[in-house]
């Protein structure tokens, strides 16, 4: 077998003549030549079967072997990375193009939540969103503003991926668990000035509302509480120095839009200096 060389063909047991030197083997009687290419009922004919039944493997066989397990094992890991990212990009997609949808509706009917049709509206982000059934005096009445994510969330088809609150900083503190545990297909968050926490089309980007709140304290928090609000983020420039964002229960009780600059890493420019807390990201 020197030098990797394979013969296929009957197989030899290693004893006399190989079958392929003709030139070796004797005359039979009356001067015939026997065939050294005749097959015996245990002989395989081809090369596997010979190697196979001489319980013999060819190092390189091993090394193919190996091979193919592991572009086997990195497409399937690719394929994963890609129908999760292609998955991700769609959802978000759709939460920007659902909470556009709803800026025009709430615009173009003039609405505010102080207006019979107004609190209609609301009425469905609760009933939708949260899961949760409120009369038109509670709609007007209670912060509605994570209901309104929830609402945009739940259409979108974000699923389990995200959790669904009446308070913000419920899914904040998920989403900062989520990433310190590395769960795969959640919404992450990243603290404001984390080269991560660039804001693309589909995020959530999180304050701090009445009370100061940081991502340290709301990390260390068993059960989260306090004031928050986040907004969606539906589009960036060109040059990547603006984000728009649209949130429910802005200034005047309304679904708004809203534009906020970023830096030159594309990082949110925080002024007042911790006024925002995290970028909510989906992974």
């Amino acid at each position: 077998m020197a030098g990797g060389f394979r013969h296929c063909g009957p197989a030899h047991d290693g004893f006399g003549p190989h079958p392929a030197d003709r030139g070796a083997l004797p005359r039979g009687p009356m001067g015939i030549e026997p065939d050294p290419f005749a097959r015996h009922e245990h002989e395989p004919d081809v090369c596997d079967d010979f190697d196979h039944w001489h319980g013999f493997r060819y190092p390189e066989h091993d090394f193919w072997d190996s091979l193919t397990g592991r572009l086997e094992r990195w497409r399937d890991r690719m394929g994963d990375r890609i129908a999760s990212a292609v998955a991700s990009l769609t959802l978000r997609t759709e939460a920007a193009r659902i909470a556009r949808e709803e800026l025009a509706y709430w615009t173009d009917n003039r609405l505010t939540e102080r207006r019979r049709a107004g609190q209609t509206r609301i009425q469905r982000y609760w009933r939708i969103g949260v899961r949760r059934s409120v009369t038109r005096h509670t709609a007007r009445r209670e912060a509605w503003s994570a209901a309104f994510i929830d609402f945009v969330m739940r259409q979108a088809g974000a699923g389990d991926s995200f959790r669904y609150a009446w308070k913000h900083v419920t899914y904040v503190k998920a989403a900062i668990d989520n990433l310190q545990q590395n769960r795969p297909n959640s919404f992450k968050a990243y603290k404001i000035d984390d080269p991560r926490a660039t804001p693309d089309k589909g995020d959530l980007v999180c304050n701090w509302r009445k009370t100061r709140r940081t991502y340290d304290e709301i990390a260390a928090m068993r059960r989260a509480y306090g004031y928050t609000h986040c907004d969606l983020v539906v589009d960036k420039d060109a040059g990547g120095r603006k984000i728009q964002l649209i949130g429910g229960n802005k200034t005047g009780g309304v679904v708004a839009q809203v534009e906020i600059d970023l830096d030159e890493n594309g990082l949110i420019v925080d002024q007042p200096r911790g006024f925002y807390i995290a970028v909510l990201k989906h992974s």
